[in-house]
């Protein structure tokens, strides 16, 4: 199979198939694939993902959270006690970006554990054991963790 479907592959390859920029500040290359194949891809699903991303972000900071400052400075929102008002009263500008911070953790974790759940499945068809690898996962969110903190505090 490899031998047929890798002369077809090659076949759709009409330009050079990496561009290769040298970086003299962080003394290193940054590769990139540009052959049409990807690019064709990257029209049709990547041109509906933009706009889906784009049309939510654009909903929520024009809608949203106009609507949230106009009609709920009263509200409560489960599970906290006070208002939003309150919040941006209280707390001001620092709690609104711990709340941010809290939300954007909950989204990585969700991220991760779908991740995980697909690890877990080709792991399985793999003939892979899940305890290894959970093992492998948890070295790996750690090793993340701890290199993306320390390069947080770097900067």
């Amino acid at each position: 199979m490899l031998i047929v479907a890798d002369p077809c592959l090659k076949s759709l390859y009409l330009v050079a198939g990496t561009i290769v920029v040298k970086t003299s500040k962080f003394h290193g290359e940054i590769h990139s694939n540009v052959y049409p194949v990807l690019a064709g891809v990257g029209y049709i699903c990547g041109l509906k993902i933009a706009t889906l991303m784009f049309t939510g972000s654009l909903l929520g900071w024009v809608v949203i959270i106009p609507m949230i400052h106009t009609f709920g400075q009263d509200a409560v929102m489960f599970p906290a006690k006070i208002t939003i008002g309150e919040i941006w009263e209280n707390a001001g500008a620092a709690g609104m970006v711990s709340a941010l911070t809290i939300g954007a953790i909950v989204c990585i974790v969700v991220a991760l554990s779908g991740d995980m759940v697909q690890d877990l499945k080709t792991g399985y068809i793999l003939g892979a054991t899940p305890q290894k690898q959970q093992i492998c996962e948890f070295i790996g969110g750690t090793t993340a963790a701890i290199a993306i903190g320390f390069i947080f505090q770097s900067h």
